[in-house]
């Protein structure tokens, strides 16, 4: 892993971070972390991003597995804790004169009949 500058990935922890804030350390009944905030980013956005293992996460980022999945579980419950709820999103896509959405195909059990819902992109039922 290479160096990063002071100001991308401080050594002490960000004030004003949500994962590091004392309140939140408080209130979840940490008192230290092993890794800076700028590294919790990283470690997170390396799982979503990349899909990676926790032990191959923690193996990089030199921390136990079990520190690399709450790292992660935390983070990813603080971003759903700030996330909009469908009704607000359902208010504001009433609004737009059109929405895009964005998603992935999951394959499920269809019978031929149901031909409106096949995906010729992906060649199955959706």
């Amino acid at each position: 892993m290479s160096t990063r500058p002071a100001s991308i990935c401080p050594a002490a922890p960000c004030s004003t971070s949500p994962v590091s804030s004392q309140g939140h350390l408080r209130r979840i009944g940490s008192r230290r972390r092993r890794l800076t905030c700028g590294r919790q980013a990283l470690l997170v956005l390396a799982h979503l991003r990349y899909g990676d293992t926790y032990a191959r996460l923690a193996a990089g980022f030199r921390i136990g597995i079990a520190t690399a999945y709450r790292y992660i579980r935390e983070a990813v419950d603080l971003l759903a804790a700030l996330a909009r709820t469908l009704e607000q999103a359902m208010e504001t896509a009433q609004k737009k004169t059109y929405v895009i959405l964005d998603g992935t195909v999951l394959p499920i059990d269809r019978i031929a009949a149901d031909r409106p819902y096949y995906s010729g992109k992906k060649k199955h039922h959706a």
